[in-house]
């Protein structure tokens, strides 16, 4: 069998008949694989134990089984790991708006949303915590006034 691997022509020694019930049945779990069934074309995620993760289209073209896969990046990506200008970055935390991220397959929509949700997430943790120290010393400026307010009550009282 032949196969393209990043642009490469790699001869595979094993026929890919052998086993394709068995790459349908580890790549696809029950709802894709009746639908893959069914249309003869499925888009799905992989995930495998050791982390790596991949995007899977699998169709049957002639009555022969392709698969695609590509290799999602691992870990949490940023804006700055991605590459993108700051310009970018600023739009995730915007209050009202929307933005529509636009690709062809394997161009890095999912990613860049991805790295958008963490900005935005991010933001709003900053921003919480900010609140969260202002709350905290408006409290204790409130509580030394009370304070205060007592001692000079008990001073009137002496």
């Amino acid at each position: 069998m032949l196969a393209d691997l990043a642009g490469q022509c790699v001869r595979f020694a094993f026929e890919l008949a052998l086993v394709r019930d068995e790459l349908v049945s580890m790549a696809l779990k029950q709802p894709a694989r009746e639908r893959f069934e069914e249309d003869g074309d499925c888009d799905t995620g992989l995930s495998l134990a050791q982390g790596q993760r991949y995007r899977l289209n699998l169709s049957m073209q002639q009555g022969q089984l392709s698969i695609v896969a590509r290799a999602v990046p691992a870990g949490s990506l940023d804006f700055q790991d991605l590459g993108l200008p700051s310009a970018v970055a600023h739009l995730a935390t915007q209050p009202h708006g929307l933005v529509l991220v636009t690709g062809a397959t394997g161009s890095g929509k999912s990613t860049i949303a991805v790295a958008a949700e963490k900005k935005l997430r991010q933001s709003f943790e900053a921003k919480h915590a900010a609140a969260e120290r202002q709350l905290q010393q408006q409290t204790q400026r409130l509580e030394e006034s009370e304070r205060k307010a007592a001692l000079a009550r008990t001073e009137l009282t002496v």
